[in-house]
């Protein structure tokens, strides 16, 4: 029996729950290496019909039938690495098994691929041109999430030229037909008026309609839309509805502004013990923000007694998940031994996963680590100055930005580079940084990455002498009196 026919006719008997059949041909075939068998199989066992759930048994089907060769089995595997589901969440294998569906021309495959190059994760960068080129692929070839991926990036020129009213065409015919995300896209287009004339009233009516179909995104935009009263009157107990619909779906901004309006009241009755009961029951089934949340009451000791041990319970449960300030306070956990056994060597484990899943706010901990060296890490200067840097570009944080001038300035961990030095040293002194302030007049008056001017250096190290500092007041001193000399 054919690939394509022995799939079908299982898929069909299931259909009709036609067990006895099945197991019959499941009999006939147990010797049979059929990769679309071998999936059929690994279909039952994640599914738990005929045969108890197993998911050991899921991979090890799914993993023959892949070798084969199978689309429909690589693809899977792809979902089941990417969700963490049965395995460790791991998303370079999750890719590779999708890059290997892709290539076989399976349109689901494709369209997903698509769907991660626009966002760029593990070992796919981000390339909007290839992920629209995919979702037109999709499109032509009658895929209708495809269409819908396409219609979005023609919208908003997304990877390709933007055509808002082509974008919309696309999006209505599959809006029309039912499709949620479409209808997403479609009320947002509504709502600001892309490919269309602006229309609050459509575009309401088009989330609705998304919402009543489970888009947590369409009802968390309608209880925005009541809180602030755009397009409808003001009703801020209707938006903690919209709110509390999307949370239940999984959105975690909606699942916080849930927990906001019980505890002042906002919407609803106020009631302190539901908010935390809410919240508790969201990290419970999996809220990774949530479970965030949570972990920052237990360790404030903010609605519940302070408990670090369960503190580090729910910063790690969202750890798990890769939710990035989950990430970084294991990783704070496990630096200082608060709430579990210190580990310093397993906190730049997650100091590393939560900057990949950029939170940088792991960055400035992380340089330190490599800076001075701990249990289990060697001192690594290249390593140090790399996650100095990252503090001082994306967080804004002086006291880094004062660290990577001093390395850039003494080719410490990296090349000698005095003008990025004096960048970073003017940026940590504009913030207020007093030895930044010094090695910027320094750095005028010494000609180091800029031009010798003795005005500007002398102008820094006033501001540092007037914060009290006698080696720039004796400085300015110096150079008042060569100045005059001169």
């Amino acid at each position: 029996m054919a690939e394509k026919n022995i799939l079908q006719t299982l898929m069909s008997l299931e259909k009709a729950n036609k067990e006895k059949d099945i197991l019959k041909i499941i009999e006939s075939h147990k010797y049979d290496k059929n990769p679309a068998f071998l999936y059929y199989l690994a279909h039952l066992y994640y599914t738990g019909y005929i045969y108890e759930k197993d998911l050991n048994k899921t991979l090890d089907y799914l993993r023959e039938s892949a070798i084969k060769g199978y689309a429909s089995a690589c693809f899977m595997l792809c979902t089941l690495f990417e969700r963490g589901d049965g395995v460790d969440r791991d998303y370079n294998i999750s890719n590779d098994y999708l890059l290997q569906a892709a290539e076989k021309g399976y349109i689901p495959a494709i369209n997903h691929l698509g769907e991660i190059e626009l966002m760029g994760r593990g070992n796919i960068v981000r390339n909007d041109e290839n992920g629209c080129a995919r979702f037109k692929f999709c499109h032509d070839s009658g895929y209708v999430r495809g269409s819908i991926n396409y219609g979005y990036c023609l919208l908003y020129g997304v990877g390709c030229e933007a055509d808002p009213v082509k974008g919309v065409e696309i999006l209505k015919k599959y809006a029309d037909e039912g499709y949620m995300e479409a209808q997403y896209n479609l009320g947002k287009a509504y709502f600001d008026g892309i490919g269309v004339n602006k229309d609050i009233i459509r575009a309401n009516f088009y989330l609705q309609e998304a919402t009543e179909r489970g888009h947590m995104f369409a009802a968390k935009m309608l209880g925005d839309c009541y809180y602030d009263g755009i397009g409808v009157p003001i009703d801020h107990a209707t938006a903690f509805k919209f709110y509390r619909k999307a949370a239940d779906l999984g959105n975690t901004e909606a699942a916080e502004l849930v927990t906001h309006c019980y505890v002042y009241g906002d919407g609803v009755q106020p009631d302190y013990k539901e908010a935390i009961s809410y919240l508790v029951r969201r990290a419970q089934e999996g809220d990774k923000r949530a479970q965030v949340v949570v972990g920052n009451h237990y360790y404030n000791g903010n609605g519940f007694r302070k408990n670090l041990s369960r503190a580090f319970h729910w910063y790690q449960e969202a750890a798990r998940q890769e939710e990035p300030e989950g990430l970084k306070r294991t990783g704070d956990m496990l630096l200082e031994g608060l709430g579990c056994k210190k580990d310093p060597a397993k906190a730049v484990e997650y100091y590393e996963k939560a900057i990949a899943n950029k939170n940088y706010d792991a960055a400035s901990p992380l340089a330190k680590i490599y800076s001075e060296g701990v249990k289990g890490i060697l001192r690594d200067e290249e390593k140090a100055t790399k996650y100095y840097r990252y503090a001082y570009y994306y967080t804004h944080d002086e006291n880094c930005a004062f660290e990577c001038g001093e390395r850039l300035s003494q080719g410490k961990g990296t090349d000698e580079d005095l003008q990025e030095a004096l960048k970073a040293f003017e940026f940590a002194s504009k913030k207020g940084h007093l030895e930044a302030t010094k090695r910027v007049g320094e750095a005028y008056l010494k000609g180091l990455g800029t031009d010798k001017d003795v005005e500007k250096a002398l102008r820094y190290y006033l501001i540092a002498s007037k914060k009290g500092d006698d080696e720039a007041a004796m400085l300015v001193s110096i150079i008042r009196r060569d100045v005059e000399f001169n």
